[in-house]
């Protein structure tokens, strides 16, 4: 990766606060957060494609029967499984 200085305008509070948290310093944790964003909208991307497919096939057959379901979050699923 190739770094390049930039001037950006943030709130310097928010910036001290979240480099305090991620225990960084302040470019470093502009860095970090700028490489979440870019994640967190690949995932986004990559579930879109799967919805514009048609969804997930159940291959373990826990619809009973119902076909492809939508995506569900781990979470939910976790919750639904107990």
């Amino acid at each position: 990766m190739a770094l390049k200085r930039k001037n950006v305008m943030v709130d310097e509070a928010q910036l001290r606060d979240l480099a305090r948290r991620l225990g960084m310093n302040e470019s470093a944790a502009i860095r970090h957060a700028v490489d979440g964003l870019l994640q967190v909208l690949e995932m986004e991307e990559a579930a879109n494609q799967i919805r514009r497919r048609g969804g997930l096939d159940d291959v373990f057959g826990r619809t009973k029967g119902e076909g492809r379901q939508p995506a569900k979050s781990a979470e939910v699923a976790r919750s639904a499984a107990s």
